[in-house]
């Protein structure tokens, strides 16, 4: 009998241990799981900015109608009301097959955020090409 209370002791007193780890994990990691995704907001910023250039009749047409690597100062215009305050964003227009990059070597420690869609044609014009939206916090 002498045994078994001292096996019960050795296991209550790793179960506190136990308990005691894991509330200073929860009070420790609390700022961690607080912390709050601004990435998927971004990206719905993005989208969202992307859906309205593809769906507008006039800011597609004015996409369509420029050459491939200038984006038209409508659409420049465009993102500048649709962005918020605390993004900053640039765009470049590329054709499909090849790579669309932002030269951002001023950016190098920060996190910039791409969403691209495609505007390929309207009732006059067929000539696919993709927007890409570059956004990045302003600091």
């Amino acid at each position: 009998m002498v045994n078994k209370r001292g096996w019960v002791r050795i296991i209550e007193a790793v179960i506190a241990v136990l308990l005691i780890a894991g509330i200073l994990l929860l009070i420790v990691d609390k700022g961690y799981i607080s912390k709050s995704d601004e990435s998927s907001k971004i990206y719905e910023i993005q989208k969202s900015i992307i859906r309205s250039i593809q769906f507008n009749e006039s800011l597609r047409q004015d996409f369509l109608s420029e050459d491939v690597g200038t984006i038209p100062d409508s659409i420049s215009q465009k993102i500048q009301e649709e962005k918020s305050s605390f993004l900053s964003c640039d765009a470049k227009a590329c054709s499909l097959s090849e790579e669309c990059l932002l030269d951002f070597d001023s950016l190098e420690d920060t996190n910039v955020y791409v969403y691209s869609g495609v505007v390929s044609s309207n009732l006059q014009i067929y000539s696919p090409r993709q927007l890409k939206l570059f956004c990045w916090k302003n600091e």
